[in-house]
């Protein structure tokens, strides 16, 4: 395509002012095809508005634009952008096929082996595709510090990522506790030195009265270690006895374990039991901690712990105990009878052991016993008999008397005999009285 544009053609029947010349423009598509574009001439005898000819301006502007749009097609746009990559070059607004563009890695980013960077322009006005060719940089791997250890928090060493330190129980860091890898002088490297971690120190112990401790002469203790507490000794037969922990550790939050103890002189009371033997601490003195064990005897039975701690206020806990005399009262209350209570003989009763006094036994009658015979000797009720067989033997023998009363009546009245005359005869009427 071109444009050609002839020598400017004055224009007549206009004054000075309005004199104006306008090209002629002959745009060629091709051999055959030919635009042209001439404003048109004005008449002689008429006057024309200068601002006519300004309708050849949309036709010229019209002609650039597809001017440009072909040659737009002939090129390639400006070539993609990636992640890890950059243009080695300064960026132009199109390129012509053929041409060719270069790659190279951000920082903080290193170049993949067998990856190509270059990309060219190709007949399609399109770019030859390219991968990411470049990967993240590594930071060095710092390692567990001593009484500690590192915390990948990404977990990788790669560009931008975080670690963290964590001690051992019983030390403290110094220094950072959290690094992270950035950009440095053209490469990577980690924010920051790593800390250390350092064993948490006590204080020493305090002292006590009447007492010491080991190593006494240590300005200086760490986590973990020991101190033992001991009581002078002193004249007399009264000694010191260590009331508290014996031993004390350095902990971790540099404070001792507990409270240092004390020295004091503890003294219980003899610990005397009536009707019971001492099966354990049978000394004739008693300091703290001092613990004693009773046993009662045959036929008693203990109220109270068996076994005594002598403590630091010189109390026996629990409570000094006592041996009481076992219970014969009988556990349960005799049973309402809700039917008839047969009789029978005191001496019988006597001889045959009650059921509610012996929950195990099987009452039985004398006849049913192979080779029973009667005993003439009778043993005392009260020995055998408790309070509820007694009430069963008073019933007993109240109904006893009762059917007793009732036979004797009865029999009386069968031998009475009597006679009676009546006016019409006399004769004699024996009767029975019923």
């Amino acid at each position: 395509m071109g444009i050609v544009a002839s020598d400017t053609e004055a224009l007549t029947g206009f004054s000075a002012p309005y004199a104006l010349g306008f090209p002629t423009i002959s745009i060629f598509f091709s051999e055959k095809i030919r635009m042209s574009f001439a404003p048109p001439m004005a008449s002689a005898c008429r006057r024309e508005s200068p601002f006519t000819s300004w309708r050849t301006v949309g036709p010229l502007l019209m002609s650039v634009v597809f001017h440009l749009l072909i040659t737009h097609t002939d090129a390639c746009a400006p070539p993609p952008r990636y992640e890890t990559m950059r243009l080695m070059d300064p960026i132009k607004d199109s390129y012509a096929p053929g041409e060719s563009v270069k790659y190279q890695c951000r920082l903080g980013y290193m170049v993949k082996p067998s990856f190509a960077r270059t990309a060219v322009c190709q007949a399609d006005n399109s770019w030859t595709p390219l991968s990411e060719a470049c990967t993240k940089k590594r930071c060095s791997n710092l390692g567990d510090p001593g009484n500690g250890r590192v915390i990948f928090t990404n977990e990788t060493l790669e560009f931008g990522s975080q670690i963290d330190f964590v001690c051992d129980e019983g030390h403290y860091l110094i220094g950072k506790k959290t690094l992270y890898c950035e950009i440095a002088e053209g490469s990577v490297r980690w924010s920051g030195d790593p800390p250390i971690c350092e064993r948490v120190l006590c204080a020493p112990p305090p002292n006590i009265e009447n007492g010491q401790y080991s190593n006494m002469g240590k300005e200086v203790f760490a986590y973990s270690d020991v101190v033992h507490y001991s009581c002078n000794r002193q004249s007399g037969s009264d000694q010191y006895s260590l009331v508290g922990q014996e031993s004390l550790v350095c902990s971790a939050n540099g404070e001792w374990s507990s409270e240092p103890p004390k020295c004091k002189v503890v003294k219980c009371i003899f610990p005397d039991v009536q009707n019971a033997d001492r099966i354990a601490g049978l000394g004739t003195k008693f300091t703290y901690q001092s613990k004693v064990t009773f046993r009662c005897h045959a036929g008693f039975v203990i109220n109270g712990s068996n076994t005594i701690t002598c403590e630091e206020d010189g109390l026996w806990v629990p409570p000094i105990p006592q041996c009481v005399k076992a219970s014969t009262s009988p556990t349960t209350k005799p049973p309402i009878l809700s039917h008839s209570v047969s009789t029978a003989p005191v001496s019988t009763l006597a001889n045959t052991v009650s059921p509610i006094s012996n929950p195990s036994a099987v009452p039985t009658t004398p006849s049913s016993i192979p080779g029973y015979s009667p005993s003439t000797k009778q043993p005392p009720i009260s020995g055998v008999l408790d309070g509820g067989s007694i009430a069963v033997i008073v019933v007993a023998v109240l109904m006893a008397g009762i059917v007793a009363s009732v036979f004797l009546y009865k029999y009386v009245g069968h031998r009475r005999r009597g006679t009676y005359i009546s006016d019409e005869s006399h004769r004699e009427v024996k009767f029975i009285s019923l």
